[in-house]
């Protein structure tokens, strides 16, 4: 009799155990969801920061792609060709800096990335001779080189603009800024489609002294603002 009360009381102890077992069992299986869903919700603000680049371009698909990849999704049409758009953007922004370090023009051109384009800013005595819209021989190869770099990238538009500084024009030809500055982006775009780029991506414009990019306060300050500025941008959508 003895024998069978400690044989019962034995049991009674092991399942009391057991369900104590279970209990933390259940509450490890709760705690590892609530960790893995913490893990999702930290990987999507990582993606989310991915717009904080530099360049301006916000990557959200980008990042997004990674992570479905990452856990065996499939990226998005969208999204790959959001990637591929961007690494085309990528190489022609890389061959145009080349351009214009074979140049020796690093001082006097930028190349500079923004949301969905690139710009390049050439100073106005880079291309031309003061109050003249004619191109110097001698910058004729650069313009070459920039329109054999643009033919690779054939899915953007190209706009050629022309800037002055605030100083009157005092005789010449042109009667005005405006008209000279729209003389000058007309004898870029003119270079590049003899040198092969297609018209149809082409625009010119001038815009004379009333877009400065910096006040026109100063001799250095105006010499900024004389400048031509060719801009390569994807078309919305």
């Amino acid at each position: 009799m003895g024998r069978g009360a400690d044989m019962e009381r034995e049991d009674r102890e092991f399942e009391e155990l057991e369900a104590e077992l279970n209990k933390g069992a259940q509450w490890g299986l709760a705690y590892g969801d609530f960790m893995s869903y913490l893990m999702v919700f930290f990987l999507v603000l990582f993606a989310f920061s991915l717009q904080k680049r530099s360049d301006g371009e916000a990557p959200m698909d980008q990042g997004l792609s990674g992570l479905q990849t990452h856990f065996g999704g499939r990226a998005s049409e969208e999204a790959q060709r959001s990637e591929r758009l961007r690494a085309a953007e990528d190489a022609t922004r890389r061959e145009l800096e080349r351009v214009v370090e074979r140049q020796g023009l690093r001082d006097a051109v930028r190349v500079e990335a923004e949301r969905r384009r690139l710009r390049l800013v050439l100073a106005a005595p880079v291309l031309f001779d003061s109050g003249s819209a004619d191109v110097k021989e001698e910058s004729a190869r650069l313009l070459f080189e920039l329109a054999a770099t643009l033919k690779t990238d054939d899915g953007r538009e190209v706009r050629v603009e022309g800037h002055t500084d605030d100083v009157p024009v005092a005789g010449g030809e042109f009667e005005s800024n405006w008209e000279l500055s729209s003389a000058r982006a007309n004898a870029v775009v003119a270079l590049l489609m003899r040198w092969g780029l297609d018209p149809r991506r082409l625009a010119a414009a001038g815009f004379g002294e009333f877009r400065p990019r910096v006040p026109n306060d100063g001799p250095e300050h105006r010499a900024q603002n004389r400048r031509i500025e060719i801009t390569l941008a994807r078309p919305e959508g």
